[in-house]
């Protein structure tokens, strides 16, 4: 059930920081098919794709 409103609640564009670090902060640029992970770009250049339970949104 989390993935289905991981899924709902994370859109591209997103703002997220990884790992409970709010200094790793980036952007969501697509979400898997299965809405399991995200890939997400850091503010630092790196690419890579993060299980949905490993990032957390920041709030405007």
């Amino acid at each position: 059930m989390k993935i289905n409103v991981f899924r709902t609640q994370c859109k591209e564009g997103a703002r997220v920081f990884f790992d409970g670090d709010i200094t790793c902060t980036g952007t969501v640029r697509k979400i898997s098919k299965d809405g399991s992970r995200a890939l997400v770009c850091f503010d630092n250049g790196d690419v890579s794709w993060k299980e949905y339970f490993m990032i957390d949104f920041i709030e405007d």
